[in-house]
């Protein structure tokens, strides 16, 4: 009961339906295809040396488009704003558990060059980021189908 009233306080006042909106669009089969075929395709490109190609820019910037466009359904579907959405994420971030901040990290680096071009250079790393993706795309199927019996009380 309490997990329950926790739930929808988080869900009305702090923006929780709108994360868990993104992070379904996020975690579909779909998402992850379509973000592993950009990787698959365009990590040929990058390389361990020292020296930073315009190319890697270009491309890092396609990635963010990429990213940018599957957050904008979710994001247009509950009527918030990217800047409102950064908001929620550092207003739950706090206050949530360590899959949710790990979750809202995971978001909120998606435009660091950085972290990018790492998982393009390092084959090792990008499959290390899919199995994670993938696990907590199996972890929220699993957890929704919990959470439905609870509900329905």
């Amino acid at each position: 009961m309490r997990k329950a009233a926790t739930n929808f306080i988080v869900d009305r006042f702090y923006g929780g339906k709108v994360l868990k909106a993104v992070a379904k669009a996020s975690l579909s089969n779909t998402t992850i295809d379509r973000v592993r075929e950009f990787m698959s395709e365009n990590s040929k490109f990058f390389d361990k040396g020292e020296e930073q190609k315009l190319i890697y820019t270009e491309i890092h910037k396609r990635y963010c488009s990429l990213m940018e466009n599957i957050l904008e359904e979710p994001l247009r579907a509950s009527n918030v704003t990217i800047d409102k959405f950064l908001t929620i994420c550092a207003n739950l971030r706090d206050e949530s558990d360590g899959n949710v901040q790990t979750f809202i990290d995971l978001v909120l680096t998606v435009n660091d060059y950085q972290i990018f071009a790492d998982l393009m250079i390092n084959p090792e790393k990008q499959e290390y980021y899919f199995f994670i993706l993938k696990s907590w795309a199996k972890h929220a199927d699993t957890s929704k189908d919990e959470e439905e019996p609870a509900m329905k009380k």
